[in-house]
């Protein structure tokens, strides 16, 4: 697995856990039980889409942007 891949793969995995710890927060503090609520799946969508987008447009950027060198 190159270094790339190793980045955006924990990159995905702290955006997902914080979307989830929000979410089950905000959960537990509004009622008892976790309900798996389209607030909780569309903050990991956004996190998905948003990783999504920078892959696709970073050989695009300067580096100095965030982009990569192809």
């Amino acid at each position: 697995m190159s270094d790339e891949t190793k980045v955006k793969l924990i990159s995905f995995i702290k955006t997902f856990g914080t979307a989830f710890l929000v979410a089950a927060a905000t959960t537990l503090v509004a009622a008892n039980q976790i309900e798996w609520t389209i607030a909780f799946w569309g903050a990991v969508a956004t996190a998905g889409l948003r990783s999504a987008i920078t892959a696709v447009i970073a050989p695009y950027l300067p580096v100095k942007l965030g982009g990569r060198k192809i």
